[in-house]
């Protein structure tokens, strides 16, 4: 039975952007985007706007360009390696970086951090590939796989993150983005 989080089989993805309150300019303290996937449908919610699929359920997405009007940047982390997530996870993130208009994007690998539940719960299922503590510590750094994710090899994982922070960060991108 489930208890507490996400539902089995939901991926979270989730953007915050903060900034100060200015008086007389911009009223948003801060946003946050939540896109959950099951399986091969998605839900998207932020700025006012819910998305699923190719259809828009609700429109009014303004806090991004608002942002931007005032000079201030977004920027969005997203984890790789949720049960959900195949090789094309990365493909599919780096389009909606670079569609989004965010400014800056943050990438990293799941890691079940010793004492955690996803830890405990990767042990009993046998996916854990660094248990030798605490020499394998250094294994839990966001950039290594440390456990065998469902739809793809530990280093499809790793090489698909690689490839995303490129992607992202090429000169070409970069200036496109900067425009």
């Amino acid at each position: 039975a489930w208890s507490g989080g996400l539902p089995p089989g939901l991926r979270m993805r989730m953007l915050h952007a903060s900034m100060p309150k200015r008086e007389t300019e911009l009223e948003i303290r801060s946003t946050t985007i939540l896109a959950l996937r099951k399986g091969d449908r998605v839900v998207m919610a932020g700025d006012g706007q819910v998305t699923m699929g190719a259809s828009i359920m609700k429109h009014g997405a303004r806090k991004v360009r608002r942002l931007h009007d005032h000079g201030l940047a977004v920027s969005g982390s997203f984890m790789f390696g949720n049960d959900g997530d195949g090789p094309d996870v990365f493909r599919q993130t780096v389009d909606f970086v670079l569609e989004s208009g965010l400014d800056l994007a943050h990438f990293g690998l799941l890691t079940p951090t010793p004492g955690t539940d996803l830890f405990r719960r990767l042990d009993r299922e046998g996916r854990l590939l660094y248990t030798n503590f605490p020499d394998d510590y250094a294994s839990y750094d966001l950039n290594t796989a440390a456990f065998q994710p469902l739809k793809m090899t530990p280093e499809q994982m790793e090489q698909g993150l690689i490839w995303a922070t490129r992607a992202i960060g090429s000169v070409g991108v970069a200036a496109r983005r900067a425009l």
